[in-house]
């Protein structure tokens, strides 16, 4: 166990000799135990636990250096020297994690490797129509009423449920989904809309007789019932969607072109005096001149997303890193600004962390990633 522990201080600071690391990778495969402990140690989080008060005769700028070599084992270098007491601190941290993790005898699934706090989370936060909020997440059951107008959640949707009062206020209820956020909102007519990360749907408390008529702020897709008495009517700014009961996604991020694609039904497009009615596979977007331009598409890269797929063909990195800024809550750095116009394809199982999202671009031998805290950074490789 001490050797290990060892072994396991040195390539975290120093570095491994050949043998050292040939002994330190038969380890890591002994167990699926020790590939965890292994991520433990290498983790910022745990420098910060080595950092006891008790040990502040340690100077501040070593530490600095100590967690810098941590936090950059790509770019190792050889430390001049590192304290002994830091040394002592961190050691003695180790042996007891390792003899901890060691003496557990059941062994740990390879599926619970991942860090739970980077997971994207469902989650999603109501502003009622007559006042105050509801904070909702994903397993949370709930259900209370707003006057007549019930609000209930389960699992990952939230209902605004259907009543039979007709006087309902003129106020409306507002869905927000936060930065790294996904949530499924159900109105009271059926309708289905997974709403992506930082994205707003402001609804009524009770559609009207004649219409059916909505707000989107950031990017959705609608799965809308049929009623073929009443539209129903997407808003965003001066963009309008009017449907009757159909299937598409609708992207209205700041920043982004507007795009709405359609998979199946039929939907009328508006903006300002431009008016095109979509078929089935095809994607109408507002260029920078604010005319409607309408094409055949493979809808399947922008609906993925819903089916928790992430889908990128041919996209620039800069683009990609954008949209995953949104997903993880991340924040990302380009130390070559060159690399954002490289181009990318992905097709990949919508990761709950981050990192295998990375490790598949980095494949491609043209970037690699480094993670630091909250942020991303990029470079050539």
């Amino acid at each position: 166990m001490y050797k290990i522990s060892r072994i396991l201080l040195k390539y975290f600071t120093f570095g491994t000799n050949d043998e050292e690391t040939r002994e330190l990778e038969r380890w890591r495969k002994e167990s699926d135990r020790h590939e965890v402990l292994f991520r433990k140690i290498g983790s910022p989080d745990y420098l910060q636990q080595a950092m006891d008060p008790l040990h502040k005769k340690v100077l501040q700028e070593q530490w600095f250096l100590l967690d810098k070599k941590i936090r950059y084992k790509r770019r190792r270098k050889r430390m001049a020297f590192i304290i002994p007491a830091a040394v002592a601190v961190i050691l003695s941290m180790v042996c007891m994690l390792v003899y901890t993790y060691t003496k557990q005898e059941e062994p740990v699934k390879k599926e619970n490797l991942v860090n739970n706090e980077s997971f994207v989370h469902s989650k999603a936060v109501i502003y009622l129509a007559e006042g105050g909020k509801l904070v909702v997440f994903k397993d949370s059951v709930l259900k209370m009423n707003v006057t007549e107008a019930p609000v209930e959640n389960r699992l990952d949707t939230v209902a605004f449920l259907a009543q039979e009062v007709e006087n309902l206020s003129m106020n409306k209820h507002r869905l927000e989904v936060p930065r790294g956020g996904e949530y499924v909102a159900r109105l009271e007519d059926g309708t289905v809309v997974h709403m992506d990360a930082m994205s707003t749907l402001v609804i009524p408390q009770k559609f009207s007789k004649d219409c059916r008529e909505v707000e989107l702020i950031g990017h959705a897709y609608f799965s809308v019932a049929k009623d073929s008495t009443r539209p129903f009517v997407v808003r965003s700014g001066d963009l309008k969607v009017k449907v009757l009961g159909t299937e598409f996604d609708f992207n209205t991020y700041q920043g982004d072109i507007a795009t709405t694609t359609l998979v199946r039904g039929s939907v009328e497009v508006a903006y300002l005096q431009s008016v095109y009615r979509l078929k089935p596979n095809q994607q109408a977007k507002v260029d920078s001149e604010g005319k409607i331009v309408v094409s055949d598409v493979d809808v399947y890269p922008y609906v993925a997303w819903k089916e928790e797929r992430i889908v990128f063909i041919n996209q620039t990195l800069g683009e990609i890193m954008r949209v995953l800024e949104r997903w993880y809550s991340m924040e990302v750095v380009f130390l070559s600004n060159d690399i954002k116009q490289e181009c990318f394809t992905l097709d990949i199982e919508k990761y709950g962390e981050i990192n295998p999202v990375l490790k598949s671009i980095e494949k491609t031998n043209k970037v690699y990633f480094e993670l630091v805290g909250n942020q991303i950074l990029v470079y050539r490789k």
